[in-house]
């Protein structure tokens, strides 16, 4: 069954939601009113799973089985009660606009919204039914009773046979006792005091009776508001204004105006989670004279320090990284000048309820690439003074290891923990553990003792002691990038979302180097790293053949070629790309190889038709029973012959009784099967005869072949660039045939450097004849 859209409104708000409905349009497709009509000859029926529904005064969402939802079944019969399959039926809802909507709840992403809300209707229209529907009606936040129609139109009369039915939303008269209570509050973050933050959050409680309905404007406070315990006790405080004036405190009623009622929280000198229960009395909307049957709802509001507890590098850089990407386009931020590129760097702080801190708070950035090797020749680099085996002294200054070397640190280097990829400290680590995420920073290193200790500026973080198990790198001056010019780091302030922003420094001649960004904040208690290698422009990369010359080379016959190549890799801004790696794919044409196959293929052909001749014709002789034996009869015989016997020899006798047996004939009276026979047989013949052909072709193919053997390599197996991007492969191309064709594909790998591919074709030098 597949549904069809007809009119379509997503839900915006709470208080756009009638309005919204409205503007769908109302249905069709009815007819009388009250009760069923339809032609004799097709009948249609609704029924409900429930037809009665709370009031769902803050718009939960729908949900089968749900406590707002109800499943309406629509069934189509012939008048002998068997099932019509309809080609459509639709389902309206009549009236009111704001009581509920219908829903289809069938996971079909169109009746869904972009964020995977379900769409609410006013029609639904299902096609290519079995004859039973199935849909949903959702209560709002409107008590009422709705009216749902079905209908079907007989394809055969054109009349429109329909039913209706009825949802009561809410139970009906407003009594005016308080059923529910609820909150509604900014949800914006709420900071201790004395930060220049906001640290008072306005609320606003609501009161329905049983029909969803504000209870009436009270004589006295009926709402009574209280900060439960296990909260920060930092000096938080309520404040209202009740019947009798305003209120401040722990605990202050207050009282509802048409069904809302409103008071602060100001928050105090410590962060937690405060809890704040409200509650009002349903024997009597009144708290003043006690609370007999109570009504209570609890919210819980976190109270953040701004404190910043977590760094998380964001934007198109960071988000390259994530993504493993090899190259990045220059975005709004970014820049090359003077063979030196400009990267954007982003990074969000947050406090422990992941709210900003307050703005002005400093960000220390800071880089490294070097002490390393094997850059670019072998790869990205290593990193000299590395390792995972590192143990911060928790609470401590100290940093050792267990067996990697700290040999090469010195005052003023920097050490990066915890974040640290396996390939940037040695290809072959393994068996790293998990950190926590406050052992995962930098700090300046302030003194070397040995090979497996050194301090640093500020203390580490207090954790449960872990042993040597953190992923650290040193990096020491000069580095090869920096962050805004100043090799030694940058301090950035936080603007009033929480982010700093700097820029990364590199030169082209550094693209493919493995670098490692740190940035650190609240004295060394939040850090990030962000590790990965310095990407150049992606759009416009190119890989060239130097000479272009190379890209047609000649071999002689059966003899080897081994020739040097020169390829380069350029970004998109025209700079060299060392680093990366360049596949190669090899393509060896050689005819004479392709004709044995094909020779091989129809030997093979050959025999299966072969087969097929002879199975054809043992399946004939068996089925029609003739004999293909030749039988001998004496002279004059020759017409009383079994019609089954093929052949005879004639027998005869002369006078002095010389017998003679003559040739093999067919029987004159033989069966017309018999010839069936001779013509299968004659198949056989030309199969056999084909089969022989083919195997003198493949010996001929075969022989041919095995004057050349042609193959071709590509050294190194892996293939880098190296400083200038450039790459020099060597291949060899050994016995290549008179007609034989080589062809050398050399491509980037990375998906970001789209370069074209280069080939190389090795052909027969001319005039060779082998």
């Amino acid at each position: 069954m597949r549904a069809i859209i007809t009119r379509i409104c997503r839900v915006i708000g709470l208080s756009s939601l009638a309005l919204l409905l409205l503007s769908c349009g109302g249905g069709g497709g009815g007819s009388s009113e009250g009760g069923f009509t339809g032609t004799a000859d097709l009948n249609i029926s609704i029924t409900l799973s429930k037809n009665l529904l709370p009031v769902n005064s803050f718009l939960a969402p729908p949900q089968v089985g749900g406590i707002f939802t109800s499943t309406f079944t629509v069934k189509v019969e012939r008048a002998d009660g068997s099932l019509f399959p309809a080609e459509s039926v639709a389902v309206d809802l009549l009236s009111p606009d704001d009581t509920g909507a219908l829903v289809f709840l069938d996971g079909d992403s169109e009746n869904q919204d972009d964020d995977g809300n379900e769409l609410l209707f006013r029609r639904l229209v299902f096609e290519e039914t079995t004859g039973i529907v199935t849909g949903h009606f959702h209560a709002l936040s409107s008590p009422g009773t709705a009216n749902l129609e079905a209908s079907v139109t007989d394809p055969d009369t054109g009349v429109v046979a329909s039913a209706r039915t009825q949802i009561t939303v809410g139970s009906g008269a407003s009594t005016g006792q308080p059923s529910l209570i609820g909150f509604q509050f900014d949800p914006g973050p709420l900071y201790i005091t004395g930060q220049g933050q906001i640290d008072v959050k306005l609320m606003n409680i609501f009161i329905l009776d049983d029909a969803g309905i504000e209870v009436p404007n009270p004589t006295a406070n009926n709402v009574r508001l209280e900060l439960l315990p296990g909260r920060p006790n930092g000096g938080e405080i309520l404040t209202a204004v009740g019947v009798d004036g305003n209120q401040d405190g722990t605990i202050v009623n207050t009282s509802t105006i048409n069904g809302v009622a409103q008071a602060t929280l100001q928050s105090g000198t410590l962060p937690g989670t405060v809890r704040i229960a409200a509650t009002t009395d349903r024997a009597d909307n009144n708290v003043d004279n006690g609370i007999q049957n109570a009504v209570t709802d609890v919210v819980a509001i976190p109270i953040s320090s701004g404190e910043i507890v977590s760094l998380t590098f964001t934007g198109p850089y960071p988000g390259a990284v994530a993504q493993r990407a090899n190259n990045l386009g220059l975005g709004a931020a970014d820049a090359i000048n003077s063979g030196v590129y400009f990267r954007d760097i982003t990074v969000i702080a947050t406090d422990e309820f992941g709210n900003p801190p307050p703005p002005g708070q400093p960000i220390t950035f800071r880089l490294i690439d070097s002490p390393a090797s094997g850059y670019p020749d072998e790869g990205r680099g290593v990193f000299d003074i590395a390792g995972d085996d590192g143990n911060p002294e928790e609470e401590g200054l100290t940093f050792t290891t267990q067996t990697s070397s700290l040999a090469g640190a010195r005052v003023g280097c920097e050490l990066f923990f915890g974040g640290i990829p396996p390939e940037f400290i040695d290809s072959s680590a393994t068996n790293r553990r998990e950190f926590r995420p406050n052992q995962e920073g930098s700090r300046i290193v302030t003194g070397v003792s040995g090979a497996s200790l050194l301090s640093v500026n500020t203390a580490f973080n207090p954790n449960p002691d872990t042993g040597f198990d953190v992923p650290y790198i040193v990096g020491c001056a000069p580095h090869a990038g920096n962050v805004e010019n100043n090799p030694g780091g940058v301090n950035v302030l936080t603007d009033g979302s929480g982010v700093a922003s700097t820029v990364m420094n590199y030169a082209a001649t550094q693209l493919g180097r493995h670098f490692c960004m740190a940035a650190e904040a609240n004295g060394g208690k939040a850090g990030s790293v962000l590790c990965h290698w310095y990407l150049g422009i992606a759009d416009g990369s190119t890989l060239t053949l130097i000479p272009e010359g190379d890209a047609q080379l000649t071999a002689t016959t059966g003899e080897t070629l081994t020739q040097q190549l020169t390829l380069q890799l350029l970004d998109g801004g025209g700079n060299p790309l060392p680093a990366e790696r360049i596949a190669v794919q090899i393509v060896i044409t050689d005819p004479d190889a392709t004709d044995v196959v094909l020779a091989e293929i129809e030997v093979a052909v050959a025999e299966a038709r072969l087969a097929s001749a002879e199975q054809i014709l043992d399946n004939f002789i068996t089925e029609s029973g003739v004999n293909l034996t030749p039988v001998i009869v004496p002279e004059g015989n020759e017409n009383f012959v079994d019609p089954l016997i093929c052949f005879i020899q004639v027998r005869s006798e002369d006078e002095e009784g010389n017998v003679t047996i003559g040739p093999v004939i067919a029987n004159p009276n033989a069966s017309p099967d018999c010839a069936i026979v001779a013509e299968l047989e004659a198949n056989v013949r030309t199969a056999q005869t084909a089969l022989n052909e083919a195997i003198a072709a493949l010996a001929e193919a075969q022989a041919r072949d095995d004057f050349f053997t042609p193959t071709a390599t590509v050294e190194p197996e892996n293939l880098l660039t190296g400083p200038d991007g450039i790459v020099m492969p060597i291949i060899t191309v050994e016995d290549l045939p008179p007609n034989g064709l080589v062809e050398f594909f050399f491509s980037t790998v990375g998906p970001e450097i789209r370069s074209d591919t280069v080939t190389v074709t090795v052909t027969p030098a001319t005039g060779d004849d082998g």
